[in-house]
């Protein structure tokens, strides 16, 4: 009877620590993901509080339909264009639908510090301008000159 009793509690012993181990690993593998979050959630906050633009003029021609927004990236992160979108009356303005140039020439790459024009057709009445980066909203401007 002592052997039986020492048997089940080497069986119980043995699946108590199978049972330690997995759920000391779940518990690790958890502590790392949240850890990894964490890391990119910071890294995101450093690189929107070093991200900046104004919206300097807007102009729409209600003729010709077309809509030009001058942007000055005032912050410190270079912006990628191709990921970046004009809010037109609310409404978001795919980037392939927009051109940006700077000095004339088009660019994709929005430097600290570069003043670039964005060129969109846009035919309704124009009240409010936003632009929007890869990394979220930028400025707003509700000061439209209008052009008939």
């Amino acid at each position: 009877m002592g052997a039986s009793v020492s048997a089940s509690a080497v069986i119980l012993l043995a699946a108590a620590v199978v049972a330690g181990v997995a759920f000391y690993e779940t518990l690790d593998e958890s502590y790392r993901v949240r850890n990894e979050a964490l890391d990119e959630h910071y890294e995101m906050l450093a690189i929107r509080s070093s991200t900046g633009a104004s919206i300097d003029n807007v102009t729409h021609n209600v003729t010709s339909s077309q809509l030009w927004v001058v942007l000055t990236n005032t912050g410190s992160t270079t912006m990628d264009l191709d990921k970046c979108q004009l809010m037109v009356n609310g409404t978001l303005i795919a980037p392939s639908s927009v051109t940006f140039t700077e000095k004339g020439t088009a660019v994709t790459t929005f430097y600290p510090g570069s003043v670039v024009t964005a060129a969109t057709s846009f035919g309704s009445d124009v009240t409010r301008v936003g632009f929007v980066s890869e990394y979220g909203p930028e400025a707003y401007s509700s000061d439209i000159h209008t052009i008939t």
